[in-house]
Parts: C-alpha cells; sequence; structure tokens
C-alpha cells in the first residue's frame, strides 16, 4: 500500500514539474514572440486606437500563464496533496511494525522555507513562482502599451491589421 501511494505522488509530481515546464516555455515562447513584433513594428488598429501586436500576444500570454496556474495550484497539487496525505496516514499507522516507513512525513517537515517568522510551504511556492511569471508578463504588457515607439512616418512603415466590429464594418 505504501509503494503504491509513493509511487502516485511521483506520478503528481512529475505532473506538476511538466506543467512548469510547459509554462516556462510559454512564458520564452510568448516573451519572444512580443520582441519580434515590437521590433517589426507590427501595429493593430481598432477603431481609433493603434497599439503594437505586441499587447495582444502579451495578454494572450497571461491567459496562458493564469491557465497553467490553475491547472497546477487547483488540480494536480491538491491531488498530490491528498496523496501526501495519505501516506502520511499509512506510515503512522504502520510505524510501531516498519520503523522505516516515514519518507511523507519527513519530506513534509523538510520541504518548507523559513523566511523570517514564515513557513513557506509547495502550495506558497507555486504561487510565488506563478506570481513571478505573471508579475513579469504584466510589466512587459504595461511597457509595451506605454510606448510611444510606433512610427508614423518614415521608412519602417507599421504593418497594420484591420479589425472588424462586431457588426461586420471594418475600422481604418
Amino acid at each position: 500500500m505504501w509503494k503504491t501511494a509513493i509511487d502516485v505522488q511521483q506520478h503528481f509530481n512529475q505532473l506538476e514539474l511538466q506543467i512548469r515546464n510547459f509554462a516556462v516555455t510559454l512564458l520564452a515562447a510568448v516573451v519572444g514572440a512580443m520582441a519580434f513584433a515590437f521590433k517589426e513594428h507590427y501595429v493593430v488598429s481598432f477603431g481609433a486606437a493603434r497599439f503594437s501586436v505586441a499587447v495582444p500576444i502579451l495578454c494572450a500570454g497571461i491567459i496562458g500563464w493564469l491557465a497553467f496556474y490553475f491547472m497546477d495550484r487547483f488540480w494536480y497539487h491538491r491531488l498530490l496533496l491528498a496523496s501526501v496525505i495519505h501516506s502520511g496516514e499509512i506510515e503512522k499507522q504502520h510505524k510501531a511494525s516498519a520503523s522505516e516507513l516515514g519518507l511523507s512525513l519527513a519530506i513534509g517537515k523538510g520541504s518548507a522555507w523559513r523566511v523570517l517568522w514564515f513557513d513557506i510551504h509547495s502550495s506558497e511556492k507555486i504561487d510565488l513562482f506563478c506570481a513571478t511569471g505573471l508579475t513579469v508578463l504584466i510589466l512587459i504588457t504595461v511597457a509595451v502599451t506605454l510606448s510611444t515607439n510606433l512610427p508614423t512616418t518614415g521608412s519602417s512603415t507599421p504593418v497594420s491589421l484591420q479589425v472588424s466590429s462586431p457588426c461586420g464594418a471594418s475600422s481604418p
């Protein structure tokens, strides 16, 4: 029973690491696509507003990053925690007859970071990891949005995309 419970923990841990790996890959791809769109001065016109194509790329990246966060934190991490709790219960029940059991309890005690008077456990580590990526995406989005680097004349004419309004009339 204990070995199977540990195998389940390893499975969910592996899934969480894969999710974070995909999230970091998404982050790198979004920042790269944003940089290219910004460098090439690709512009979207929506009504009277003009903005870099980098902005919707970054917004899509934020949505994707949040999707990975919710899948990691509120889906697979909950399953991992449940398997750890279950393994810990098995370890407590059989501690008298099998004193070597205790991996889950030992990992749980040893994994927390002590910062000042706070213990930062795995759930908070996920929150910090995701908050860091989200902060990067938001700061870049704000910087690109506020940038006045959109050329209006000269040899580097921006590529302008026209976005149709919901009624079918296209905007200039």
